[in-house]
């Protein structure tokens, strides 16, 4: 499987996607954080494929090193990048990538992207691989085409320049070649005779008639050769007389042989001119006969006959030849042979000089004719092996051809060459099925041909830039093909010049139809995320050269507390950074206008709000390109760490859990019924893989080997819900049994899921089996413990839900007889001062029933250790107990429990069975935490029964003291009123005629007589805030607080008060007892205003969502109150200041206290000592 490396420095994200890709079965995918070693992990990891985030925290440029990553170990790159780096997206555009994913990215968009990134990389280097063979073949193909020119040439210029005659003949017998020498020896020309057949030449040329039948027999001949496989036909000579243009005869001899060129037969025949060589012969001969003759008749004449035979047989063995040829007649020879005195003669010096001379002459012939015969040898053979070096030269070119014909098909991407005029010349298999026509439509044939008209003139005019700017050019191009679909596709074009200068353009094609709809729905979930980012999330803002802010979103409005408005323009980033981080950012700033790569793009610093609060934040900064402005994210990761913390820390603890649980996975292959298990598989099951013979197994072996017969059918029923479900989601939980190897019978919970192919048909289950045997087991004790825990649960609802003790005791008493079946039970409560522990209940289920002990004692052994000591006591054996009144005559076992009230002893619990029973730990446990409810239960009824006769007492003495106040208070008003009375009318009849001290002791008493007729008056509205029923109705505040205004008109018109209020919701109150609250406190705002200053009074209310009320608050700017006299202020008749200093009785916030509290709400103070004090109360909702 192909390796990933990915580099990425946000932990989570790098853990996320290596997470991913080990689901979708990648090999070990290695994570970088860091791309400072990057060509170090890379030469070491060796990957195919690398994720990299192009703007990692470091001063490093992402973009130029994944350049040259891909430059040095050509590795397809695919670049990670953050929605706020757009800048950096179209930077990342510009270069060779294989893709590039916006974070946050959804799976699917990442696994897409790296399929893509695979197939685009492997189409590529085919390509890559394809074009050198192509570049390598064309080379070769240019070469032995120079030489087969090279060699045509020179064959050519022999056939021209030769002196004999030489014409081709193809396998149908028609002349295709007809050289000037066979021009000059048949004076026809070539224009004449090309094209016409071997049949045709006897009328052409005029061949004698006495030379028509041989050169019959010759055709016979050229045609035997021609299509036999015997070549000895090959050579044959045919010599003939025929007649010029001219009129001229001339002799000629020619030979024939046969060649293969292009699987074709080729007759050649050469012709020689003897005509000359034929003349010479006569007139050799003649001149012989001549001489012969002249001999002949002279020796007639004057020689005796006698002897004269026998040298005429001398000539005719020396000159058979001629003397064949000459015509003596019959007479002659014999009259020679009459004279024998020629023999004299013959001996003569004539003689001797005329045979000389004729040897000589022969002799001299001879060679000549042998020379010329050497000529015409050489010169075939030279011409033969002309012939069958172009006939290797094309046999060379046709394998070329073929071998660089099969390495174009071989190409999976379509491949095509054109000619200058724009005609197809060479077409791969690939380019014949993206068009849709037979190779043999196509050749020779150009784009208007076949395509759209506005298509072909696209790719006519693309060609011919091409053709004349020699610059090679990559295009995305439409083609429509036969059926009238449109693919999309991208060909690099090169214009290719051969030694001849001919030009020609090769291309090859990509259909990229598939990828760019995958292209177009990446850039729509591009689209998508990018809207998401731009409406939410992160705060981003724009930075001037200058530092000023230029540009922010809403969100950086929340993180810095200012609005648009108050930062665009005016404010500079720097307002904003911790003074630690203030310099290294101004350096930042600078560095990062001179070069990009000399600031770091990712760093944390403290942020500072407008309302001085610290934050840390991410920022990531990028200069936008073309400008000196700065784009800039920040985001708050304080909870981001925590989280990683808490990421890493749930990581580890899912890591062993998982190797707690006894996991183990497997692979089911659907189409060939295969499961896949590995060794831990087989591990679990007691087995091993070497023993199974392999990690293969039929569902059929798997099900009769490792599962009982009853449940084996499970695994088939599983494959076929499988198979069933459209749901690509499906996923199934099952549990059954399984056999081990060693016969061992355990229990396993098998989770499975399907991976659908695109057709969406299931083509694979995986699973997970899980060894869930001990939780079966648990279960199972679960089970058993069921009733246990369910008494105890019982006792407890019992006890909580009892209002009377003795019931309590009879129902709980029942219930733990019930579960531990025991026959008698009792609870005892000790009586400290008899030192002894009585029965309260005791309960008995038996027909046999037995005296129950009515108390014990407390300090004797064995329950000493009970209510002294406070320990359990379980006894399985009577006889080990001495005391004889204590051991009842039928039971066997006993358990006590201590009873606890508030960590004191109270009592005891006890049961009691007639068998020996062994108590076990959990029965010991969850007996004594039932002796515990019972003590918590007797404590809490005690104390409720207290609680209620408190609650009982409380209210009739409220009531006595209500109804003493109010009686107290009126009746203290007659003598009162009489005490003023009469001492106000002492001061009118007596004034100025006592002493001054009679006059002063006269204004204490009237003084003192009306502060206490307030004081009464105060005492009794007090007292009829809780005897008077409230009249509650919905109350607007705001009405409320007009007519308090004028009540208070003058009041507030003399201290120049300024009293405000905003927004006051309505409320469900009694109206004239919120009067008084609001009337009061503003009454004390400005009664304790400051000197010198006027008061200002705010009265406002929010909503309290959580509690569902209403919270008020008066505010005010007086002399404030010290806080340690917050609670004293709303005690009855209670002052902080004198009367001389500030009038009144002390009661006015004690009744609105009060008010406040009968509505159900709660009132409190906060203030500081000279910085005016703010009251706040609440209201309930009752809309």
């Amino acid at each position: 499987m192909s390796k990933i490396l990915i580099v990425e420095d946000e932990g989570i994200t790098a853990l996320n996607i290596k997470n991913l890709l080990e689901n979708w079965g990648y090999e070990n995918p290695l994570i970088v954080f860091s791309i400072r070693n990057i060509f170090q992990e890379v030469a070491e990891y060796k990957p195919d494929l690398i994720l990299m985030d192009i703007n990692l925290n470091e001063d490093i440029d992402g973009i130029e090193i994944a350049k040259q990553l891909q430059t040095d170990f050509d590795i397809p790159v695919i670049y990670l990048t953050a929605h706020s780096d757009e800048v950096l997206v179209e930077r990342a555009k510009l270069t060779e990538h294989y893709g590039y994913i916006i974070k946050p990215f959804n799976d699917e968009e990442l696994r897409i992207t790296i399929d893509h990134a695979f197939y685009r990389h492997k189409m590529e280097m085919e390509l890559k691989i394809a074009n050198k063979l192509l570049q390598i073949e064309l080379g070769k193909k240019e070469s032995i085409q120079e030489e087969l020119k090279k060699s045509e040439e020179k064959f050519r210029s022999i056939v021209e320049h030769s002196y004999d005659g030489i014409a081709l003949i193809d396998e149908n017998g028609l002349i295709i070649e007809w050289n000037h020498g066979m021009e000059k020896i048949t004076g026809v020309k070539g224009e004449h005779i090309l094209g016409k057949t071997m049949w045709n030449m006897p009328d052409v040329l005029y061949i004698e008639k006495n030379s028509h039948n041989q050169y019959t027999h010759f055709e016979k001949d050229i045609i035997g050769c021609g299509g036999s496989k015997n070549h000895k036909l090959s050579g044959k000579l045919f010599e003939g007389t025929i007649k010029n243009a001219d009129g001229s005869k001339k002799v000629v001899q020619v030979r024939h042989f046969h060649i293969k060129a292009n699987n074709k037969s080729i007759i050649v025949g050469i012709a020689h001119d003897v005509t000359e060589q034929k003349r010479m012969e006569e007139a050799f001969k003649h001149e012989v006969f001549e001489a012969l003759e002249c001999f002949v008749l002279g020796a007639e004449e004057t020689l005796k006959p006698e002897g004269f035979g026998a040298q005429i047989e001398d000539l005719l063995v020396t000159f058979p030849a001629a003397c064949e040829n000459f015509q003596f007649s019959q007479s002659k020879i014999e009259a020679c042979k009459k004279h024998s005195s020629l023999r004299d003669f013959q001996t003569s010096k004539a003689k001797t000089l005329l045979l000389k001379e004729l040897k000589t002459a022969k002799t001299n012939l001879e060679l000549k004719v042998k020379e010329r015969t050497r000529e015409l040898i050489k010169s075939n053979e030279e011409l033969k092996k002309e012939i069958v070096e172009r006939k290797n030269t094309e046999e060379a070119l046709t394998k070329s051809r073929n071998f660089l014909d099969k390495i174009i098909n071989s190409i999976a991407d379509p491949v095509f060459v054109k000619d200058k005029r724009h005609r197809w010349i060479l077409l791969n298999d690939a380019f014949c099925k993206l068009m849709g026509y037979p190779r043999k439509e196509l050749l020779g044939k150009s784009d208007y041909d076949f395509l759209p008209a506005y298509e072909a003139s696209i790719f006519w005019d693309k060609d011919e830039e091409v053709f004349k700017t020699g610059v090679e050019n990559v295009n995305e191009e439409e083609v429509t093909d036969s059926v009238g679909y449109v693919h999309i596709l991208i060909t690099k074009k090169t214009s290719y010049v051969d030694n001849s200068g001919e030009k020609y353009l090769v291309a090859v094609s990509r259909d990229v139809t598939e990828l760019k709809k995958a292209e177009n729905a990446i850039k729509e979930s591009e689209s998508y995320y990018r809207t998401i980012f731009e409406n939410t999330g992160t705060a981003t803002f724009i930075v001037e050269e200058d530092t000023t802010i230029s540009l922010v979103n809403a969100e950086f409005e929340k993180i810095c507390g200012y609005s648009k408005e108050e930062i665009e323009g005016i404010k500079s980033w720097k307002e904003f950074v911790a003074p630690e981080y203030l310099r290294k950012m101004e350096e930042y700033h600078n560095f990062r206008r001179i070069n990009m790569d000399m600031a770091p793009k990712k760093y944390e610093f403290k942020f500072v709000d407008r309302y001085g609060n610290i934050k840390n934040v991410l920022t990531t900064m990028d200069v936008i390109s073309g400008t000196k402005k700065s784009l800039a994210s920040l985001l708050d990761i304080t909870d981001k760490k925590t989280a990683i913390d808490a990421l890493r820390e749930s990581e580890a603890r899912l890591k062993i859990a998982m190797d707690m649980a006894k996991l183990v996975h497997w692979e089911y292959n659907v189409d060939l019924d295969l499961y896949t298990f590995d060794n831990e598989f087989y591990r679990l099951y007691g087995t091993t893989m070497a023993r199974e013979g392999g990690s293969k197994m039929s569902s059929r072996e798997y099900a009769q080997k490792f599962l009982p017969p009853e449940e084996s059918y499970l695994v088939k029923e599983g494959i076929a819900k499988a198979l069933e479900t459209d749901d690509p989601n499906f996923s199934r939980k099952v549990e059954h049994s399984i056999i081990r190897a060693d016969g061992e019978k355990r229990f396993i919970l098998v989770r499975s899921e399907i991976i659908k192919d695109n057709e969406g048909r299931t083509v694979k289950i995986y699973g997970v089996n899980q060894d869930i045997t001990e939780l079966k087991l648990a279960e199972k004790e679960i089970e058993k413990n069921l009733k246990k825990v369910d008494t105890l649960n019982r006792v407890i609802i019992t006890a909580n839900s009892s209002d009377n003790l003795q019931s309590l005791l009879k129902d709980i008493l029942s219930l733990v007889l019930e579960f531990m079946s025991f026959e008698a039970g009792g609870i005892y409560l000790i009586d400290f001062k008899k030192e002894i522990a009585k029965l309260e209940h005791f309960k008995e289920d038996s027909n046999d029933p037995a005296d129950a002990v009515d108390s014990i004692k407390i300090n004797e052994y064995p329950f000493n250790q009970v209510y002294m000591d406070g320990m359990p006591l379980f006894i399985d054996n009577f006889g080990a107990i001495p005391i004889e009144d204590l051991k009842p005559r039928i039971f066997k076992s006993l358990a006590v429990v201590p009873i606890y009230s508030k960590e004191k002893i109270i009592g005891s619990f006890n049961i009691l069975s007639k068998n020996k029973h062994y108590f076990t730990q959990k029965e010991k446990d969850i007996i004594k935490s039932i002796g515990r409810e019972i003590g918590s239960t007797i404590s809490k009824l005690v104390t409720e029964e207290k609680m209620k006769k408190l609650i009982i007492e409380l209210r009739r003495s409220n009531a006595e003291l209500q109804q003493f106040a109010y009686i107290t208070s009126h009746d203290l008003q007659e003598p009162l009123r009489t005490i003023a009375s009469f001492t106000q009318l002492l001061e009118r009849r007596y004034k100025n005629k006592l002493d001054s001290d009679a006059d002063e002791f006269i204004d204490y008493i009237v003084e003192a007589s009306i502060r206490m007729k307030q004081m009464i008056l105060d005492l009794l509205e007090y007292s009829r805030l809780t005897r008077v029923e409230k009249r509650c109705e919905p109350l607007k505040i705001e009405d409320m607080l007009l007519d308090i205004f004028d009540n208070l008109n003058l009041l507030i018109r003399e201290n120049k008060a300024q009293i405000t209020y905003k927004n006051l919701p309505k409320v469900f109150a009694d109206e004239s007892q919120l009067f008084r609250v609001f009337q009061n406190l503003i009454e004390n705002a400005i009664k304790f205003k400051k000197e010198n200053e006027n008061p200002q009074i705010h009265i406002s209310s929010y909503f309290d969502e959580k509690n569902k009320e209403h919270v008020f608050s008066v505010s005010d700017n007086g002399i404030g109150i010290e806080e340690q006299y917050f609670n004293r202020i709303f005690t009855l008749f209670q002052r902080l200041h004198t009367r001389e200093e500030y009038e009144g009785t002390g009661i006015g916030l004690s009744i609105s206290k009060r008010i406040i509290e009968n509505h159900g709400g709660k009132m409190w103070v906060e203030s500081e000592y000279g910085k005016g004090t703010t009251f706040y109360f609440t209201i309930k909702d009752k809309s």
